[in-house]
């Protein structure tokens, strides 16, 4: 269990599946206890909550990916965001940066957050994707 952006999660282990499932705590209905043995997780596959959140946005999961950006704005707030980002040039008006994330809606709200600060370069998958939803966004206002 974490306390994350004014909520609290529970992390729990799917045996089934042998993967890790994060549930907002005040989503749940319903309990269940279980008469399954607690399983042996080697110690390789346990959850490691700060590795996790270094590479997330919101409390969801999601595939991993690298993307690359250009950022005029102050490189702290993306580093506050992505705490192993990797700046790979700086000058006076302009960061590039690569990030190794998880794609996820809270993902893609974050980016768009930053306006017009941040430029995605890569990768093509994720530049395309954003621009279809500001294409959607912008033709609400037309």
């Amino acid at each position: 269990m974490y306390y994350d952006f004014h909520y609290f999660y529970l992390v729990a282990y799917h045996l089934k599946h042998e993967t890790y499932t994060t549930f907002k705590i005040d989503r749940i209905k319903r309990w269940k206890l279980s008469d399954s043995k607690k399983p042996n997780i080697p110690h390789r596959n346990k959850f490691r909550d700060g590795d996790v959140r270094n590479i997330k946005v919101d409390a969801f999961s999601g595939s991993l990916i690298k993307i690359r950006l250009k950022f005029n704005n102050d490189p702290s707030i993306v580093l506050d965001q992505f705490p192993n980002t990797r700046i790979l040039s700086q000058e006076e008006n302009q960061t590039v940066m690569e990030i190794e994330t998880q794609y996820t809606p809270g993902l893609k709200r974050w980016l768009l957050s930053q306006g017009d600060s941040l430029v995605i370069t890569k990768p093509q998958k994720l530049v395309d994707d954003l621009k279809q939803t500001i294409n959607n966004m912008l033709d609400q206002y037309r």
